[in-house]
């Protein structure tokens, strides 16, 4: 005859999960989805062989079935093996629980199928594989000492006995016990004390006392100090045995009393942890519908909660259609985690990119799509930024490599244009073509310079100004610029910080974004420039892209013009990037403009919408104190030839010092030329004092030109410097050029301006 199994799981998914486990166990199973049901089939059926309940069911729970199957209510179930599983609870403080209140056995489920099959069959085959009940038996008389150990290893369980209090205390430390039985008279150590050890609040452990003591006080003594129950002596070996079991599975109850209050409260806070969450958290089920949305879901898509629960999770991603839907869950349940980023719409209609964290449960035999979301506007938007300035920054140091050879070959075709140029009469035809290639040497040099103000590699003259003398200064030219049908308004801050800036490179960014904003306003408009003070605070600077916490100076420049798209936003400060079309400018105006603010250790912002105009924002480092300013070198007049001047020329280009020596030569100067920092001091060591100017180019081969002229500054502090170079960079150190009060020539240089400024110096 087949043996009879009962499974109660309130899931029908379940109840035929653990049936099929046990199919190949030549069992009946009969299931039900409550306690009541299938304590009514027990109670009118002949015993069954085994009982396999879940603890979560409705009305009746799995603890509460397993008092009952071992209660005197029912005593032809006492003995029906019981297997207990839950996917709630888990734990060693469960297990002790449940086993406590009646079960032979307690496992998680869903959990390991063949451990489930593994302890049903033992069941079935009336084999308990939990370990047995531990019992410590405390007695000083060796004949009841002996009883007791009879009476409760006939009972199935492991007894340990101890004659005195101390031997009970290490007995119980090494290895706690589920029940003790103590007599309340020994002889080192009175019964209260050794009870409230052994059953302290929370405790596990069952404690159970005999006395001879007839004192009615003795009772009340006893129940004081912690016990679960007593009996006196003598007493029925059957009385001591209910009532050992008895205390037990109350005290039992009592601990699981104390553990759902406890994860009542944990499952209350967790509820309100997840209600009240920054991030967005959906249950979705396989239909897509929402089961659940927390406090932040309607507060990130504009719902009502009720309003929101009546959607379907397709209909706020529009990337994740009701088409692509089953695909998405198929995805989920195998991998278990998603982790990807989408889009949704709000109510209001705006769409932001979103992270979705969704994470595959089976709860309770029913499948869901967990999961966590959060608006990454703010980050993409960050990303964004930083990869721009990383182009920025990559195209840039590519600019400034560029720009440095150019200007080298610049050098020697201005160079030798100049000079062929001043040989020969102004009716000579060839001089004319002559002209045109220094105008294109020309503009290609200006090219150049918008290279390296873009890679910030352009040398700059900083110093102390005040930014709305500059501005005011400007008005007519930029009048003139804008044209008749723009009008300029000025709106100045009265009480404007200076800033330190090189004003020649400041004026050109302005007039750059005035050329930019007449046309963009073919028809007329206005133009306006205004200034303010500005404190960032590290909130603020998170707001402004590219802002930095600290006190600035802000220039805002605006037209009415037609503005820019998103499309064209995004580009407007890279190099050669143009809306003019093919043939009709460089593109490198702005681009220019961002890399002169770059250098100042600033930043620019743009804003425009189609048909909205466009608005530039540029922020520079406030300074408060004027601190000493070097003075600045002014070009003197062409007097004709001094002679008597010698000069050592440093350059380790043949074409540009050829040219150099060339035009100082054939102006009467003197020269020594060296292509090397060490031929250079060779030179110089030979000839000492002879020299009167060092004109030297930054980077040479084998050492720079700054470290040249701190050498022989120190040997003759007359000698007068004059440096040159055909772009900034590390090496160059501009604030120690500017320090020294050396004179600079930046390449290309036409042949005039390199008289001038020798004259200057040594004239």
């Amino acid at each position: 005859m087949k043996k009879v199994a009962v499974i109660i799981h309130s899931t029908a998914a379940e109840r035929r999960s653990l049936a099929d486990l046990l199919a190949g166990l030549d069992v009946q199973v009969f299931d039900f989805a409550d306690a009541a049901q299938a304590l009514n089939y027990l109670m009118k059926n002949d015993p069954v062989d085994l009982v396999l309940t879940d603890l979560h069911l409705p009305e009746i729970d799995g603890w509460q079935l397993s008092r009952l199957l071992r209660s005197p209510e029912f005593p032809q179930l006492n003995r029906v093996p019981l297997l207990v599983t839950s996917g709630t609870f888990a734990g060693a403080d469960i297990e002790a629980i449940t086993m406590e209140l009646g079960a032979n056995a307690f496992l998680s489920w869903p959990g390991d199928p063949a451990l489930v099959r593994k302890v049903a069959a033992a069941l079935l085959q009336g084999q308990n594989p939990m370990q047995p009940q531990r019992v410590l038996l405390v007695e000083d008389e060796p004949e009841m000492l002996q009883l007791l150990t009879r009476l409760f290893t006939a009972r199935g369980y492991t007894c340990v006995g101890a004659a005195s209090g101390a031997a009970a205390r290490v007995c119980f430390r090494q290895s706690p016990p589920e029940l003790v039985v103590v007599d309340y008279h020994l002889p080192d150590v009175t019964g209260e004390e050794l009870i409230a050890e052994f059953s302290p609040p929370g405790s596990p452990a069952a404690v159970v006392v005999v006395t001879g003591d007839p004192d009615p006080q003795a009772a009340v003594r006893i129940l004081r100090a912690g016990a679960d129950g007593y009996v006196r002596k003598p007493f029925e070996p059957a009385h001591l045995v209910r009532l050992c079991q008895q205390v037990r599975r109350q005290r039992a109850f009592l601990c699981m009393e104390e553990l759902l209050e406890q994860r009542t409260r944990q499952l209350r806070l967790i509820q309100f942890a997840v209600d009240h969450a920054a991030d967005a958290v959906f249950w979705v089920e396989p239909d897509a519908r929402l089961s659940y949305v927390n406090e932040a879901a309607c507060r990130l898509l504009g719902y009502p909660r009720a309003e929101l629960l009546a959607k379907r999770l397709y209909e706020m991603d529009p990337l994740l259609t009701r088409e692509l839907w089953g695909e998405y869950w198929r995805r989920l349940r195998e991998t278990g985690v998603l982790l990807f980023e989408s889009q949704y719409r709000a109510a209001s209609g705006r769409l932001f990119p979103v992270e979705i964290n969704a994470n595959y449960l089976l709860f309770e035999g029913r499948e869901y799509n967990f999961s966590f979301v959060r608006d990454i506007t703010e980050r993409k938007q960050m990303e964004k930024n930083l990869l721009a300035a990383e182009k920025m920054e990559s195209i840039g140091r590519l600019a400034g490599g560029i720009a440095h050879d150019f200007n080298n070959v610049l050098q020697t075709i201005l160079g030798f244009s100049d000079i062929l140029i001043d040989g020969l009469d102004a009716s000579d035809p060839q001089r004319r073509d002559l002209l045109e290639i220094k105008k294109a040497a020309t503009r290609a040099a200006l090219l150049t310079s918008q290279l390296l103000a873009y890679g910030q590699k352009q040398m700059i003259a900083p110093r102390i100004l005040e930014l709305n003398a500059l501005i005011q200064a400007l008005g007519d030219p930029l009048r003139q610029l804008l044209g008749p049908r723009i009008t300029l308004h000025v709106n100045l801050e009265p009480r404007l910080s200076r800033i330190k800036a090189d004003p020649v490179h400041l004026e050109q960014v302005i007039k750059t974004m005035a050329v930019n904003a007449r046309e963009a306003m073919p028809r007329g408009g206005q133009f306006t420039i205004s200034t303010a003070n500005l404190v960032l605070q590290p909130t603020d600077a998170d707001i402004i892209s590219d802002g930095r916490e600290g006190r600035y100076v802000r220039l805002a420049i605006s037209d009415t013009g037609q503005g820019m798209p998103h499309e064209v936003l995004q580009h407007v400060f890279e190099p050669f990037f143009s809306t003019k079309g093919l043939g009709k400018g460089t593109g490198m105006g702005l681009a220019m403009a961002y890399g002169v603010i770059k250098q100042h250790d600033g930043w620019i912002n743009v804003y425009s919408e189609a048909g909205q105009g466009t608005v530039f924002k540029t922020y520079l480092p406030a300074f408060s104190a004027l601190p000493p300013a070097a003075p600045e070198p002014v070009p003197a007049a062409d007097g004709g030839a001094r002679t008597g001047k010698k000069i050592l020329l440093v350059e380790d280009e043949p074409s540009i010092a050829g040219f150099a020596a060339r035009v100082l030569r054939a102006h009467g100067f003197e020269l020594c030329s060296a292509m090397t920092a060490a031929e250079a001091q060779q030179a110089f060591e030979r000839e000492p004092g002879s020299f009167a100017l060092l004109f030297s180019d930054i980077v040479l081969p084998d050492r720079s030109g700054l470290a040249l002229a701190e050498q022989f500054r120190a040997r003759q502090p007359a000698l007068k410097i004059l440096l040159t170079s055909g772009y900034t960079d590390d090496k160059t150190r501009w604030p120690e050029i500017a320090r020294n009060n050396y004179g600079f020539i930046p390449k290309p240089y036409p042949s005039a301006q390199l008289l001038a400024i020798v004259r200057q110096l040594i004239g």
